[in-house]
């Protein structure tokens, strides 16, 4: 695999949000057959436009086996030629080391067993062409022995018959997928006793393959355990052992590609575009290539010679090339680079090409935003139950999709796009094409965002005592007083409750007292999310919700308006914002659209809202996967709603260590320890998720600019 490093893919994370671009057809294949079959060896790939609303369709694929043998731990490669707003029955993968995206099995759906099939959906905006070329990139390998370890456990004996147990330990922070283990024994297994977990086959004697069922995932640093019964020969012991899982195989990207703009208007009158392409391979030339025609459109060199092709340095492994983009309607462009001499080829990357929103679209939102806030004035709305208010908004957006409001009787939203998200939110797109959202009652008081519990009134009960600090707090540890030369702490600030300001006013005197330079930002807007990576720690603190499946949304303090909106035009035609909850709010696709590789400057992320990592029974890596493409080194959050008390007091522990000088990881346990694994509820829990550098400090070891060069402050080089 390519050391190169981490490149972001134009579908990042695992479901990339919308791209809302407003003057497509009301499907790219309105006039095209919808449903496509691609037979190759051993499976067929079933492609099924289901569903389509403005610029966005759902499709259907169905994987099926058409080989005698199982389709173990599937993962399928191609390119949807579009931005992916949300995946179903499946998760979308990027690969740290390389940037390339596939598409992987949810687990329950993972094995596909001759003759049977799977299916799976996702929802693609401005699709440019139906995809063609799908490859399975599963491949089962060995597991090095440094990544797990074998234990032998002797239970009960009975003459020379026992009950026996082999414990498999993964020692990695990655899980070890569809493992199989094959063992040297001095003893006889005759059967397993739990016989779910795994399946046992007789090699030769003494030496057995032990393959998982339903432990087949071993989730990073955990354990499964057989129980077994077996004949003993002398005291039972392994004396050898070996494992194979399943593994990503794509070294065949052995080409990585990447471009300097993500979005571009089709009123821009400058629409060139530089290509870099990284590789290890010794050629002299490179190809790019239009994915949905599989056209070469330009011809990639790494001769120095930037006036030509935008190669700025000769002989350095990156390939280049720049050229004009064709701008002239709204589109996703997708190109990969290929290399002719060795038919090797790169992963996808994309450009948006937007239509801008004019006055005419800021008006009709406003038509929409205005008919909802009135709605929610009423007091008759305020006596409404829930579910009440529910079929109230329901009824309004409905009418907004057909006969609009007196001032603007036309429809304003599209009505295939109404979704109700499981919680306090219906989705809806605007007629131009903007991600909207009708909330049903505003954020609980007690929780960082919205979520359905069973088991409210138990746990409110239960809460810890308003001031969790006292006597609990490891403030009083940080005595590392630098006069701000340690580094910088961005914390922002979204509340609107009085009861948790003074939490954070306190926060940031004692790390600035422990010689951290702290910036509180107590009005967070859109624009300060591109500044996150000037600062070495950024404490995101605001409510959190779930768009939609697959879609978590960061809420700002700044509440919309047609000017806010003509401010953030480009970001919301790109569906990088929404219109939410009656805030701006942030989805993952802002980070990737705003931030150029690395631009977030290896910064520690702690997000202290609900829904960071999604909710439900998957963690949703979208947000954080997009930042850490951006350049973050580390992203700390919660799955599922949290509790206030619980979130601010381990995102304090989480900086209060890291300022004292242990890592990402470490740091996370320590506040674990102090407050538990979760926020004490029985339904629904939320809990602690890192991604990334686990071992990520904030002190590193050696030397690195600290930014006297940019008049920055404080002014220091940071050393260990």
């Amino acid at each position: 695999m390519l050391k190169i490093k981490k490149i972001f893919s134009a579908f990042v994370g695992m479901a990339m949000v919308a791209n809302a671009l407003i003057t497509m057809p009301f499907s790219a294949f309105a006039d095209e057959e919808a449903a496509h079959t691609y037979t190759y060896n051993g499976y067929e790939v079933s492609y099924d436009v289901t569903n389509s609303w403005g610029n966005t369709e759902v499709v259907s694929l169905t994987l099926t086996n058409t080989s005698s043998e199982t389709i173990e731990d599937w993962m399928l490669y191609f390119t949807p030629n579009g931005d992916v707003q949300y995946v179903n029955n499946a998760v979308q993968i990027t690969d740290d080391s390389n940037g390339v995206t596939y598409f992987k099995n949810a687990g329950y759906n993972a094995d596909i067993s001759a003759g049977n099939s799977v299916t799976f959906s996702y929802a693609v905006d401005n699709c440019s062409a139906v995809p063609t070329d799908y490859e399975f990139v599963q491949s089962r390998e060995s597991v090095p022995t440094s990544d797990y370890s074998i234990s032998l456990n002797v239970n009960e004996t009975w003459g020379t018959n026992f009950n026996g147990e082999i414990v498999i330990s993964n020692l990695t922070d990655e899980p070890i997928e569809a493992w199989e283990l094959v063992v040297n024994t001095n003893f006889t297994i005759t059967a397993i006793t739990n016989s779910w977990a795994a399946t046992v086959t007789e090699l030769e004697p003494y030496s057995y393959k032990l393959k998982g069922t339903y432990t087949s995932y071993i989730p990073a640093n955990s354990s499964v355990s057989l129980g077994f019964t077996g004949i003993m020969d002398g005291t039972p012991e392994i004396s050898d052992h070996s494992m194979t899982a399943i593994y990503a195989d794509l070294n065949a990207f052995d080409i990585v590609l990447q471009c300097s703009e993500k979005k571009i208007s089709t009123e821009a009158t400058d629409t060139t575009v530089y290509f870099y392409a990284e590789t290890d391979l010794e050629v002299s030339e490179l190809q790019l290539v239009d994915s949905a025609t599989d056209q070469v459109v330009a011809t990639m060199y790494d001769d120095g010679k930037y006036s030509l092709h935008g190669d700025d340095m000769p002989y350095d492994g990156v390939y280049s090339c720049k050229m004009s983009i064709d701008n002239s309607e709204s589109a996703y462009l997708s190109y990969y680079a290929k290399c002719v001499t060795t038919n090797s080829i790169s992963n996808y990357t994309g450009i948006k090409v937007y239509v801008p929103l004019t006055m005419i679209d800021f008006n009709d939102m406003s038509a929409v935003d205005t008919a909802l806030s009135n709605l929610y004035s009423q007091a008759s709305y305020s006596s409404m139950t829930t579910e009440e208010k529910k079929v109230t908004v329901l009824q309004l957006l409905n009418t907004l999709a057909t006969s609009g409001t007196t001032e603007c009787p036309y429809s304003l939203i599209y009505a295939d796009s109404i979704i109700f998200n499981g919680d306090n939110l219906y989705t809806f797109t605007y007629k131009c094409g903007v991600l909207g959202g009708a909330r049903i009652e505003d954020f609980s008081s007690t929780e960082d965002g919205y979520g359905d519990r069973a088991d409210d009134e138990v746990a409110l009960a239960n809460l810890l005592e308003e001031e969790l600090t006292d006597g609990t707090d490891s403030s009083d540890e940080i005595t590392l007083n630098t006069d701000g030369m340690l580094g910088s702490i961005y914390l922002m600030y979204a509340f609107d409750d009085a009861w948790r300001y003074q939490f954070y006013v306190d926060a940031e005197e004692d790390w600035t007292n422990a010689g951290m330079d702290v910036n509180f930002d107590t009005d967070v807007t859109v624009n300060d999310f591109k500044d996150i990576g000037k600062y070495n720690i950024a404490v995101i603190a605001m409510h959190g919700g779930d768009y939609s499946l697959g879609m978590p949304v960061l809420v700002t303090h700044e509440v919309f308006s047609t000017e806010k909106d003509a401010l953030y035009a480009e970001d919301l035609a790109c569906g990088n914002v929404t219109k939410a909850y009656g805030h701006y709010g942030i989805v993952s696709s802002f980070f990737t659209d705003n931030y150029n590789m690395d631009e977030m400057n290896d910064t520690i992320i702690v997000a202290q809202c609900c829904n960071f990592y999604g909710k439900g029974d998957t963690i949703d890596y979208c947000v954080s996967e997009s930042m850490l493409d951006s350049g973050a080194s580390t992203v700390i959050g919660y799955h599922n709603s949290v509790e206030s008390i619980y979130s601010r007091n381990v995102m304090k522990e989480v900086v209060d260590k890291l300022i004292y000088g242990y890592t990402a990881e470490q740091a996370v346990e320590s506040a674990k320890s102090l407050y538990g694994d979760c926020d004490g509820h029985i339904t629904n829990a939320a809990y602690p998720v890192i991604d990334g550098f686990r071992n990520k400090m904030l002190h590193s070891e050696g030397i690195s600019n600290g930014g006297f060069d940019e008049a920055s402050t404080p002014i220091y080089w940071k050393c260990n």
